[in-house]
Parts: C-alpha cells; sequence; structure tokens
C-alpha cells in the first residue's frame, strides 16, 4: 500500500493514494541548511574523526533534535486538517505492507532526511507498530512500474571497489570487510560474492555482458562520487588503466544506468561518499535518482559517509533479512531498526577520557525505487542436509600467523598498493623495511584478504624465521604444501590460483637464497598464482626482483605509520593495558609517537611499560638509550628487558636451547621452571600410563594416586617459588617478549613463541656449565617426545603432524645435538622424527641427520634412498594417487636385489595395494603371493610376522571381493595366526573386522555385527581414529542389509567425519565410501531428494581420474537407478547409464560387473518403449555375466 508525496518543483505539494489525489497546496522546506549542515556534522566529523577532541554536547543536542526535525518534516506535509485524516487512515488501513514514496524533481527536496519523519509526539514512523517504509523516486509524470522483480534461488554481488588515483584515498576493505563478514554470518545458500578487478568501466561492461558467468542481481559500488553543481551531473569515479596506474575515469549516472538497466541488476549499493547527496537545483542530477531514472529497479545509497561497525551490522542485517525472504523495503526497514536499538559503535578515547561510542546513524541509508516493492530471494528451504563443507580454513589459510590481539592497524594505502600491483599485472612483490614495522603481519593481512574477496582460492604462508634447514626449496614444499616434489607444487599453482608468501628472507643468503629466489620467478608466472616475500633487506640481488624486473615485479618500502593510525594503534593498545597515571592529552602523545619514527613495535613495546612506568620517564629513558635513531627498535626491546628484575634475567638463560617456540609443558620440563605441582601431575600422567597392576582397573588406580598426592594443592595456593614462571612469562608477555598461542589440536598447553632479541640475550648470557646441563635436558625431552610423535602417528596422524610442524625446529636442534654428542639414543631420536621429514619435504635435512647412520648393506645399497622411495610411494597411494604409487613401487623394485629381503617383501605388498585399487585382480593376487614367498624365506622375527600378516590380510579382503570365499576365509586364519604370534593386537583386531565383512558376503550378520563391535571397542580403546571410522562404516553395512535405517545413517556419518576430521577424503576407504553408502540408504529408504545429492557428491571426488574409474562407473550406475524411478528423468538416467558403461570397459572384467550396466539401460529402454534397445542390452547384459563366470570359474 503506497501513500505518495508528490512534489512540483519545491513549493507545490499533492499526495496519492491509489487512484485518489488531493488538490495541490503549497509547500515550504522546513530544515534549512544549517540543520542540514548539523547533520552532516554529527555524521561525518563527530562519528568518524574520534582521534582529536570532539564536542560532545553538540553531539547530544543534536541527537535531541532529531525527532523534532522529523515532526516539521511531517508537519509540512501532513499539518493540514485533510492530509492528516489521508495519512490517519493510510496508516491504520489493515493488510498490505505501507510505503511512502517522496516523488519530487527537485533536489532540495529529495536532499531532505526524510527517514526521519516522526509523528508530533516523538516517535518515529520507524517505530510506529504498523511499520511504515520510506522510500524515494524521480519521474515526473511517470508511475511506479507494477511488475515485480524475478525472485531467485541464490543472489551474485558484484563489489566493484574503486580506488583511482589522485582522488583521496578511503580504505578499499572497510565495505568489503563488513559486507563478507555478513555474507559469511548468513552461509553461501543464499549469496555468492565477486569483486570487478580492475575497477574500471570497461571491465564492468564485460562483466554484465559475459554470459559464461552467473548474473550479476546486486552491483556494490565502493567509490567515490562527484556532482558537478556547475552542470547539475553526478558521476561515479571508476578508474582506467593506463600502463601500470589506475587514473580516474569519471562515468556519468546517465550513461552508467543505460548500461545496467538491460543487465537485469535488481539493486545497486552506492557506498561512494557523496552518492546520495542532492544538487539542490537539478534532480537528476544525482546519482542515485539519475541510474533510477534510466531504468534500474532499486538504488541503496548512503547520505554520508558510513563508519565501518555501521556498514557490518546494516548489511549484515540487510543481507541477512533478504535472504529470510524480505523484500527490499522491508529488509531495509529492519536494518534500520537494528541500527537503531544497537547504537554502539565502537569505544573511543578522546583527550583523556574513554567512553563507548553511541550513534543514531539509522536515517543515513536512502532507498530509491521504480518498482513495486518486493523480494529478491525465493523463499529458501529449511533442510537439515546443507552443503558439507569439507575445506577447512587450515587447508584455505595454511599456517598465516594469527591476528594480534590489538587487530590489524593502518596500512591500508600500502595493502591497496600491493593488491593494485597484483591486478596490474604484477606476479611478484618484494615487502622491505626494518624490523619492527609488521612486514609479517602486513602480508597475513594481505593474505585474509585477497582470499575473502576472492583474488586467490588459497594462501601458503612459509616462514624463514629460526629456519635452521638446508634446503629453503624442499622447505617449502614440506611445510608449505606437504608434497615431495617441485612438480607438484608446480602443478598445485598452476591449477589454484595462490597467494604464496615467503616470510622473513633475510635469514637467507648465498646459493640457498639464490635457488629460492629462482625457483619463486617461475611458480609466480603460472597460472594465476602469485607470489609475495617480505625482507629486511632493501633489494634482493636477483635478475627477477630489480626495480620492476620485466614489468612482473613490484618492490613496497614499509616506514612508519602515518600520524593517524599510529595514534589510533596507540589509542587501542592503552584500552587493552591502560596507562600507570591515566591516558595524557594528545598532543603529549604525538610527541611520544613522534620519537618512535611511528614503528608499530616500538609503539607496543613502549605502551606496554606504560602501565608501570609514568611516560615522561619511558620517553626520557627512550631518549637516553637512543643514540642512532636506526635502532629504535633495539633501544626498545632493550628497555623491555631492563624493565624485568634481575631474578627474571638470570631465569631467561633457561630459554637458550629453543629455537623460536616451544609447548610451555615442554619448557617447564626442559627448564625446571614449573612448580612442585606441575611436575607432580607430570609424575601421574607416567604412572597412569603404565601398565595396569594385575586385579587393578584405572579408576582405582586413580584413587590410588589421589591418596598419594593428597595435600597437593592447586600452585596459586602454595606461596614458594611457585608463581617464579608465572610472573614471568606474564613479564616476557606485557613487554612484548613472548606470544602466546593457543592451538586447538593441543588444549593442554599454549604454544610460546619468543621474540629473537629474548633468545639472544639468554644466550649471551648462558655459562657454558649452565648451557651444557640445560642441552642435555633438551635432549632428553625431546627424545621423549619424539617417541611420543612416532606412537600418535599410528593413532592419531592429523594430530601427530600438527604438533611435529610446531615443534620440527626443537626436534631437528635436539636431534643434530645428540648425533654430535654421540647419545645413546641418537639412532633411535632421529628414526623417530624421520617420518616427519619426509611428510614435509625435508629431504636434504633427512639426509644429512641420516648419512651417518646408514651404509650400504646387503639389503639396499642405499638405504636413505629406499625409505624415501617406499614413503613417496605410501603417500601417493593413500592420497589415491595409485598410478604414481604403482610407478614408485616398481622404482624401487628394480633397484632392490631380487634375494629375498623384509624390504622386497614389504614393496611387493604395497604394490599388491595399488592393483587391487585400480582393479588389477590377477596382478593384485600375483604380488600378494610372490611377497608371502619372499617372507617365508626370512627368519621368522615378530616384525616378519607382523608383515606377513597384513599380507594375508590383504589377500584374504581380495579373494572375499571376488567371491572366492574359501580361499579367503584360509588366508583371514594365517593373518589372524600371524597377528597373534607377532603380539600385534591392532592387526588381530584388523583381521577380524574384515572377516566379518565376509561374514556379511555369507549371509551371517550376526557374527559380522558382533565382530565390528568388538573390533570398534578396541579402537576407540587404543584412540585409533582412522581404525574405528572403518569399524563404524562396516557396522552401518549390517544395519543398512537389516534395514535399519536410522542405525545405518547415524554410522556412516559418523564414520565420514571421523575420516574428514583425519583428511582422508578421496583415499583409500575415505570419506567418499562412507558418502557413497549414505546415498544409498536414502536410495533404499525412498528419500531420492538426499540420496541424489549424496551421489552427486561422490561423483564429484571421483570423477577425472583413472584410479577410480571403477568407482566413478559404479556410482553413477546407482545414480541411475535412482533417476530411474522418474518417469520424467529417463533421458538423464539413459545419459548417465551411457557413461558408466564407457567408464566400466576401462576395467579389469573381472571386477567390473559390466552387466549390472547393461541391465540398467534395459530398464531404462523398456520404460522409454524402444523393445529393439532394450533385447541388444539385454543380450548383452546375459553375456557379459557369462564371460565372467567363466574367467573366474564360478
Amino acid at each position: 500500500m503506497e501513500l505518495s508525496l508528490r512534489f512540483s518543483g519545491s513549493d507545490q505539494l499533492f499526495l496519492t493514494w491509489g487512484d485518489l489525489v488531493t488538490e495541490p497546496r503549497e509547500f515550504s522546506v522546513p530544515l534549512d541548511s544549517a540543520v542540514l549542515d548539523e547533520i552532516t556534522w554529527y555524521l561525518e566529523v563527530y562519528g568518524c574523526q574520534y582521534i582529536t577532541d570532539i564536542d560532545n554536547d553538540r553531539a547530544a543536542r543534536i541527537v535531541e533534535q532529531l525527532p523534532v526535525w522529523g515532526a516539521q518534516l511531517f508537519a509540512a506535509v501532513f499539518g493540514t486538517k485533510n492530509a492528516q485524516a489521508w495519512f490517519d487512515a493510510f496508516a491504520q488501513a489493515s493488510g498490505l505492507k505501507k510505503v511512502i514514496t517522496i516523488e519530487a524533481t527537485d533536489g532540495a527536496i529529495l536532499a531532505l532526511p526524510w527517514e526521519l519523519l516522526c509523528f508530533p509526539g516523538g516517535q518515529f514512523l520507524i517505530d510506529a507498530p504498523f511499520g511504515i517504509s520510506i522510500r524515494r523516486c524521480s519521474k515526473g509524470n511517470e508511475t511506479i512500474t507494477t511488475s515485480t522483480t524475478e525472485q531467485k534461488q541464490k543472489l551474485r554481488v558484484l563489489f566493484v571497489v574503486s580506488r583511482p588515483n589522485g582522488v583521496g584515498f578511503l580504505d578499499h576493505r572497510a565495505d568489503g570487510i563488513a559486507v563478507l563478514d555478513a555474507l559469511e554470518a548468513i552461509g553461501g545458500e543464499c549469496f555468492d560474492a565477486e569483486f570487478l578487478r580492475p575497477a574500471t568501466f570497461r571491465n564492468l561492461m564485460l562483466r554484465l555482458k559475459d554470459t559464461t558467468l552467473p548474473q550479476v542481481d546486486i552491483l556494490h559500488f565502493d567509490g567515490h562520487g562527484i556532482f558537478d553543481h556547475s552542470k547539475g551531473i553526478g558521476s561515479l569515479c571508476f578508474g582506467t588503466q593506463v600502463a601500470d596506474q589506475l587514473n580516474p575515469d569519471n562515468v556519468a549516472a546517465s550513461v552508467l544506468g543505460k548500461k545496467l538497466s538491460p543487465a537485469g541488476i535488481s539493486l545497486v549499493v552506492l557506498s561512494a561518499c557523496q552518492s546520495a547527496q542532492i544538487g539542490r537545483d537539478q534532480a537528476l542530477g544525482n546519482v542515485a535518482i539519475t541510474l533510477l531514472h534510466a531504468g534500474v529497479e532499486a538504488v541503496l545509497a548512503m547520505t554520508h559517509s558510513v563508519l565501518v561497525e555501521t556498514t557490518r551490522r546494516l548489511f549484515g542485517a540487510f543481507y541477512g533479512n533478504l535472504a529470510q525472504g524480505m523484500s527490499i523495503a522491508a529488509a531495509l526497514d529492519q536494518a534500520r531498526l537494528d541500527l537503531r536499538q544497537h547504537s554502539w559503535r565502537g569505544d573511543r578515547r578522546w583527550g583523556t577520557e574513554s567512553f563507548a561510542l553511541h550513534l543514531q546513524d539509522w536515517f543515513l541509508p536512502a532507498l530509491y525505487q521504480s518498482r513495486i516493492d518486493s523480494a529478491l530471494l525465493l523463499p529458501q528451504e529449511q533442510t537439515a542436509l546443507t552443503k558439507d563443507k569439507t575445506i577447512s580454513p587450515e587447508t584455505i589459510y595454511g599456517t598465516l600467523p594469527l591476528t594480534p590481539k590489538s587487530g590489524f592497524w593502518g596500512r591500508s594505502w600500502e595493502l591497496w598498493k600491493i593488491e593494485r600491483a597484483f591486478i596490474l599485472g604484477a606476479r611478484r612483490v618484494t615487502v622491505s623495511g626494518l624490523s619492527g614495522q609488521g612486514k609479517t603481519l602486513l602480508a597475513a593481512e594481505l593474505g585474509r584478504w585477497l582470499v575473502r574477496s576472492r583474488l586467490f582460492e588459497q594462501v601458503r604462508f612459509i616462514s624463514y624465521d629460526g629456519y635452521q634447514g638446508i634446503d629453503p626449496v624442499e622447505y617449502v614444499l614440506g611445510i608449505g604444501f606437504g608434497v615431495p616434489d617441485v612438480a607438484d607444487v608446480a602443478t598445485m599453482l598452476k591449477q589454484i590460483p595462490t597467494l604464496l608468501i615467503l616470510d622473513n628472507l633475510e635469514i637467507l643468503e648465498g646459493e640457498s637464497l639464490d635457488q629460492l629466489l629462482s625457483i619463486a620467478v617461475e611458480w609466480s608466472r603460472l597460472g594465476q598464482s602469485r607470489v609475495l616475500i617480505t625482507t629486511r633487506l632493501g633489494q634482493l640481488q636477483h635478475p627477477g626482483y630489480f626495480e620492476r624486473a620485466e614489468g612482473e615485479h613490484f618492490a613496497l618500502s614499509l616506514e612508519g605509520l602515518s600520524e593517524q593510525d599510529a595514534l589510533a594503534f596507540f589509542t587501542q593498545l592503552t584500552e587493552e593495558t591502560p596507562p600507570l597515571n591515566g591516558m595524557p592529552q594528545s598532543e603529549i602523545v604525538l610527541d611520544f609517537l613522534r620519537l618512535t619514527n611511528f614503528i608499530p613495535l616500538v609503539i607496543q613495546l613502549l605502551v606496554r611499560q606504560l602501565c608501570d612506568h609514568p611516560l615522561s620517564n619511558v620517553y626520557g629513558e627512550l631518549e637516553r638509550l637512543l643514540v642512532d635513531e636506526n635502532e629504535i627498535v633495539q633501544a626498545s626491546l632493550n628497555m623491555s628487558l631492563r624493565h624485568l628484575t634481575d631474578a627474571q634475567q638470570q631465569l631467561i638463560r633457561r630459554l637458550a636451547a629453543f629455537q623460536g617456540g616451544v609447548y610451555e609443558d615442554k619448557l617447564l620440563l626442559i627448564t625446571g621452571l614449573g612448580d612442585t605441582y606441575f611436575y607432580f601431575e607430570q609424575l601421574r600422567k607416567a604412572l597412569m600410563s603404565l601398565p595396569l597392576p594385575t586385579g587393578k582397573n584405572a579408576d582405582e588406580m586413580e584413587q590410588g594416586l589421589d591418596k598419594v598426592f593428597e595435600g597437593m594443592t592447586h600452585p596459586r595456593d602454595l606461596n614458594s617459588g611457585n608463581a617464579t614462571w608465572t610472573e614471568l612469562r606474564q613479564s616476557l608477555e606485557k613487554y612484548g617478549l613472548v606470544t602466546i598461542e593457543q592451538h586447538s589440536h593441543r588444549q593442554e598447553a599454549p604454544f610460546l613463541r619468543f621474540h629473537p632479541v629474548l633468545i639472544s640475550f639468554s644466550r649471551r648470557t648462558i655459562t657454558q656449565e649452565e648451557y651444557e646441563y640445560l642441552m642435555k635436558e633438551y635432549r632428553d625431552e625431546y627424545y621423549k617426545l619424539s617417541k611420543e610423535l612416532y606412537e600418535l602417528y599410528h593413532t592419531d596422524p592429523p594430530l601427530a603432524f600438527e604438533i611435529a610442524r610446531y615443534e620440527l625446529p626443537n626436534l631437528v636442534s635436539s636431534a643434530r645435538s645428540a648425533l654430535l654428542t654421540d647419545d645413546e639414543n641418537a639412532i633411535d631420536f632421529v628414526d623417530n622424527i624421520n617420518r616427519f621429514l619426509i611428510q614435509f619435504g625435508l629431504k636434504r635435512q633427512f639426509a644429512a641427520l641420516n648419512s651417518s647412520n646408514f651404509s650400504d648393506s646387503k639389503d639396499c645399497p642405499d638405504k636413505t634412498w629406499f625409505i624415501l622411495q617406499y614413503k613417496q610411494s605410501e603417500q601417493f597411494l593413500s592420497s589415491g594417487d595409485f598410478i604414481s604409487s604403482k610407478h614408485a613401487s616398481w622404482k624401487i623394485l628394480g633397484k632392490l636385489p631380487t634375494t629375498p629381503s623384509y624390504n622386497r617383501c614389504r614393496t611387493l605388498e604395497l604394490l599388491g595395494r595399488c592393483e587391487t585399487e585400480t582393479g588389477n585382480v590377477e596382478k593384485a593376487k600375483e604380488h600378494y603371493y610372490e611377497a608371502i614367498s619372499v617372507g617365508k624365506l626370512l627368519e621368522p622375527s615378530n616384525l616378519v610376522k607382523q608383515l606377513l600378516g597384513v599380507v594375508y590380510g590383504h589377500l584374504a579382503k581380495l579373494l572375499q571381493d571376488i567371491n572366492d570365499f574359501d580361499n579367503a576365509e584360509n588366508a583371514y586364519q594365517e593373518s589372524m595366526r600371524l597377528s597373534r604370534e607377532a603380539n600385534n593386537k591392532e592387526g588381530e583386531f584388523v583381521v577380524g573386522m574384515n572377516s566379518g565383512l565376509m561374514d556379511i558376503f555369507r549371509g551371517n550378520l550376526e557374527s559380522a555385527k558382533e565382530k565390528f563391535i568388538k573390533s570398534l571397542t578396541y579402537f576407540r580403546s587404543v584412540h585409533s581414529p582412522v581404525l574405528e571410522a572403518g569399524a563404524l562404516h562396516n557396522l552401518g553395512l549390517v544395519y543398512e542389509m537389516t534395514n535399519q535405517w536410522d542405525e545405518a545413517e547415524k554410522h556412516y556419518r559418523d564414520s565420514a567425519a571421523i575420516k574428514v576430521h583425519v583428511g582422508n577424503i578421496s583415499g583409500m576407504n575415505g570419506a567418499v565410501t562412507s558418502w557413497l553408502q549414505l546415498a544409498s540408504v536414502y536410495h533404499k529408504s525412498g528419500k531420492a531428494e538426499p540420496a541424489e545429492i549424496w551421489y552427486r557428491k561422490c561423483l564429484d571426488v571421483f570423477k577425472g581420474s583413472p584410479s577410480y574409474y571403477l568407482h566413478y562407473s559404479t556410482t553413477l550406475t546407482l545414480l541411475g537407478e535412482l533417476l530411474l524411478q522418474d518417469p520424467l528423468r529417463l533421458t538423464e538416467a539413459r545419459k548417465v547409464a551411457e557413461e558408466a558403461l564407457v567408464y566400466r570397459r576401462k576395467i579389469d572384467p573381472q571386477r567390473t560387473a559390466i552387466w549390472r550396466v547393461y541391465e540398467l539401460l534395459e530398464k531404462v529402454a523398456t520404460k522409454q518403449g524402444e523393445t529393439k534397445s532394450a533385447l541388444e542390452y539385454a543380450h548383452a547384459a546375459n553375456q557379459a555375466k557369462l564371460e565372467w563366470m567363466q574367467s573366474t570359474g564360478n
């Protein structure tokens, strides 16, 4: 229901309601320019420029006047008796949503804050229980279009963030971060976002015409708006690319509107400065009005500059409301109410005072519409089955450093320069600067932003801080990508747009640095990937990094923060740690900051000292220590150390062994800084890990230990010595010498990351005797950790690797020390960490640590080479790359002697698994039998028995799959016997679980269920998630076969969840196998829609790899059988079946069961009435079945 206020010029008004029209009457603008100037000051000066001292009293008076000005507007349009009667009837009418439309051609009218309309009693229209929307329209004698916008299932939002040179810079991420936060909170089912890069008018036109991409529904322009008062023309400022620069390109709103109108855009959001400000003389001079006049359906424009917090809350609510199916006006009204009810816009410190900023800016957005207000999104169906997001943040962002508690401040101009360089063609960017300028944080912030804003799909962050390796390129492969070869990284960078960040390269030199820089040049040229380097070095001495090298390189030298950013950063830090004598005046603070050269680290270090010392003292001490201003960082760090007590400085010497960081519990064990309570807890853990005494259970053991430790209290209750470490850690953290990281994978103790100056100080001051004792403890504790990680690998590989990733520098350093000191555990130590060195791609590091321990032997002339190749083959196999695994295994066999050996037996077993996964049954059987023959010729040690038990188990599973149950059962029995003789408890239960699968084939479901439950209980007791997932999956099979759908679904889901958690999606027995069975459960229980979703999810995993031809074909067949049930989808079912047939023909006939595809095609042809085709498919099915029976002897 619409009530229109139609203005003729600026002095005549008449009302329209449906077909009813009032007589024209005189109108005079009730709010003069002084009032509008006050509103502008309140929104753009008081709210935004909070660093300087601001007039709070003036702001309070303006807030009090808002309802007064709103009432004056109301009186000006509804003040007459007749107009008031119209409004009362309109407001009290029941039913439809109510809208007041301001229709005018005069800029002075459209510029009025109509959103403030207020009843004489002081109630805004927005607060009225019946709710009235306000919108604007400039159309002369035209009428509002009555057709509604087409509703969609999902909307595409295109951001146009324009920041050309020379027009004043605004933080280019402010709107984007706020809106992306809002969209991500809603979820990915309703909105997709993309960014136009570079933001030129030409690129926008090309994008809108590109039919290969989704249609743009919402255009969000973030940039500068221009209004020419002399011509009455409004424009938006795009960029135009000239070489490596973006120059301004003012595009008239009339030109833009003509291009946007036919593109089907439903809404334009203008977040540009002055975008909704109206020229007082020419209505069409306003950008928003001009776009509407040109045919754009709706425009949401900001009438003034917007705070980031306002943007976040406004668009969070607005887009969220659209997702709920609200119309544009209704969504905006609810967002206004949210802004009005939640007026907090952040905490501010002005002068010596600190308080919360509350701003009444809810009337700031203005809506312009030329159509009947309607929803853009179709009603979203609520379903428990949502898009499964298997890509974790760790996969996307890698190991980017965490954002500090104080946040990321300033540097928006530097961030934009780097982004612009990448957009305009640079392949490599080098960020240089002295220590403390924030190069690492800048790189991390850039990585997060460029992934969120879709320039890259992932970030790989590799820091060389504390690096001790031999080959920096290997370090990238292992730590950054987890792959063994340069070619693997090249493939990933070519296929996936990646920002590769190489941090702290100043630690490298000579040939190592040159090698890394050279290959980084190659990597930067692959696909849409780019390389960012940070270093203290001003110029990298490599041709690929000279200034503007071949137009591919951009160099950025970081200096101090801007004065405003530095003051804002200082203010934020003092919120966390208030100064001892309160907040100084702004000018005093600025003098202090100038002395710091506005270097972020220096500001951070010195602010933390203000909580204990007056600013004048800190200022004076810094002046005394600062001989050379280039040494400002070192001076501030030395001040931090000097403020520690003498006792604390003595204790710091015990940190000399550590390499960059350490988990806190490990530090306490090595240094002896822990309190009595801590050590008793360690003893308790050790005792509980021992085998339980006969007749005792775990609870009884716990109770017994409680009695032993009775009287022990928490450290905070002890009086002597216990606070030593706690107080030291607090001081180190306060002064910025240590950073505390709480990792989700290891909750029991935080990871402590030390500032290099702290470790340097500890190593300068420790005595030789103290150091030797410390290193002995260091080696012993890390040897224990290496054993723990080795064992943890078998139960929880992801956790083992995450811990190793952080502790690897200490593990390598202590292992090297063990070798150099001829430690009795040195060889075992190195062997324990070998798998992690290999996993992280540190082959040269691996070779260096192992070179003194390996020599030529009869079994293998190069044990190092064998271990590397075998691990690589295993890695290929576990990741689903069965072909590469097979090639690597054959390579091993080619180098091994033909005489029987343990390694030959292992390699044959691995080849058998490869052939099994690729469907080559006969070859797999041949390899397993040969492995058994080799193993039987070896000395029957437990190790050999364990290996043979594994081989028999794999052979049994293979025989079972081809229905050779008798031989399969014999192989299972032999596997069980060998596992028991080798005391391989895990292997025993694995065999039991696999034999349960054979029970399923034979129809003995109760026996199978019993075996699976026993196995599940054991695997859970030893915390083996991979095997637990297998047992859950197998139990799901039993429940599925007995039509217990809910139980089957639960077990498959639990199994898949564990597999996803450990990172096994597509590998052997990965999550995809459980997803496939989950689809089967839905299929059999009559739930076609979720069944199809899960089938297609599996196809996405299987598609494109020859290793998965059998799985892909099988899933297509199942999907075809599902589609067959829908008479309207028979053509689609036939297409799916024909594709399945193509892939079945590529596989070993013994494994394909190709007749099932022919049978499906027969059913489809029959339903389609194609009798001849149906008969041909039936004949082909019978022939294929006969050939299979003959070839297998069945």
